[in-house]
């Protein structure tokens, strides 16, 4: 009777043992979740990326900036569109970032958009870009520009032609002095659009957009893009699928990234609305993503 007693308490005390065990590894697994402000299957979903996190859960058990709910992140970052896409696509309550040049770090802050401006120069070409699929994963990838060099259309063209024509705006210049770099520029009358062939089918991703340097950057505030399948002679918001909206005012020399809805099916053509009375003037309109591909 006492060795069965016994066994029974023994047997007892491991059963406990591993369901305080399990109960640590919850409540841990919840804290982490609470310091990241994520929820445990966003946590799940995205520790394939293991470089990304095991960076980041250092940091957040170090505490580096968790009490005043900013973090910062000890990677390899190269510019400040690396930390605004990772923002966007990471951290479901970020707003906002600070780029470190000096540290190649990128800090983060806390509540959502899917909108963000760079100061250009703060950014340059050897970035990598962060985006989500359609099934929400976090993605890391080198995407190419599909719109580089791609065929062109436009609402109007500010004369004289050979100066603002709308091939300008996809030539790869990101230079916004307009009239030595040349861009693209419509004349004053709305509604006024830039649409971009990509000549395939396309998962698009996120659009930037270099605003002109030397004046006027108020013009494209509150711009549209859109994507299409198609391209009619008269450009809407109700003829295309809405990409996003800036939702403020812009500014000279910065640049603007939007970041696209996922759609279930693939586009050809991205198109840039304006909503402002004045002219639509684009310095370099870029546009990145992956060749559409059916889901079986």
């Amino acid at each position: 009777m006492r060795k069965e007693r016994m066994e029974n308490l023994t047997t007892t005390g491991k059963i406990a043992e591993k369901r305080d065990r399990g109960q640590q590894r919850i409540t841990f697994v919840k804290s982490l979740c609470h310091l990241l402000n994520i929820t445990t299957f966003q946590l799940i979903k995205s520790v394939k990326d293991g470089v990304l996190w095991r960076s980041m859960v250092a940091n957040v058990l170090k505490g580096k900036g968790t009490r005043k709910k900013k973090m910062l992140l000890q990677k390899d970052f190269k510019c400040a569109v690396e930390c605004a896409l990772l923002c966007a696509t990471l951290f479901p309550s970020c707003s906002s970032y600070n780029f470190f040049s000096n540290d190649s770090a990128c800090q983060f802050f806390t509540n959502l958009p899917n909108h963000f401006s760079v100061k250009r120069s703060l950014v340059d070409q050897k970035c990598f870009y962060y985006f989500q699929d359609r099934n929400d994963l976090l993605q890391q990838d080198k995407l190419a520009n599909l719109a580089i060099r791609k065929p062109t259309s436009a609402s109007s063209l500010n004369p004289p032609a050979a100066i603002f024509n709308s091939s300008y705006a996809v030539d790869g210049d990101r230079s916004a002095l307009i009239n030595i770099n040349n861009c693209f520029h419509t004349i004053l009358q709305p509604p006024n659009w830039l649409a971009v062939d990509l000549l395939d089918v396309f998962s698009v991703r996120y659009v930037m957009l270099v605003n002109r340097g030397d004046c006027c950057g108020k013009r494209l505030s509150y711009y549209k893009v859109g994507l299409s399948m198609t391209l009619s002679s008269s450009v809407n918001n109700s003829n295309y699928d809405l990409c996003g909206q800036y939702p403020r005012e812009t500014e000279t020399a910065f640049w603007y990234i939007i970041l696209c809805k996922n759609y279930s099916y693939g586009h050809r053509f991205v198109i840039v609305q304006s909503v402002d009375t004045n002219a639509l003037t684009v310095c370099e309109l870029e546009v990145y993503g992956q060749l559409f591909v059916t889901l079986v």
